[in-house]
């Protein structure tokens, strides 16, 4: 049996009440239609960022982690700057 002091339990523990109040929260309230064009821009967007980050990264030889490509799909805005700071030579003006 999994235990509440393990890693994997607490995770296990979270999700299921995640689980619970958004099925609470979507009976309460119901669900509406959701917006093509909302789904688009919020999935989309990120693939696209990821897409083009995984063909650049072979040019530039940087890859930070293993798992870099799902930060970038959930926090485009903040790790793309990050990507573009280290891979582009920015160097003097003057």
């Amino acid at each position: 049996m999994m235990s509440l002091s393990s890693p994997l339990g607490r995770l296990v523990a979270l999700t299921t009440v995640v689980a619970i109040q958004q099925a609470v929260h979507g009976y309460c309230v119901g669900v509406d239609e959701p917006d093509p064009w909302e789904l688009a821009w919020r999935v989309g967007v990120p693939l696209l960022v990821v897409y083009w980050l995984r063909a650049d990264s072979k040019r530039a030889g940087y890859w930070p982690c293993f798992e870099y490509d799902g930060f970038v799909f959930w926090a485009w805005p903040l790790a793309l700057p990050h990507y573009l700071v280290h891979t582009r030579d920015i160097g003097d003006e003057s």
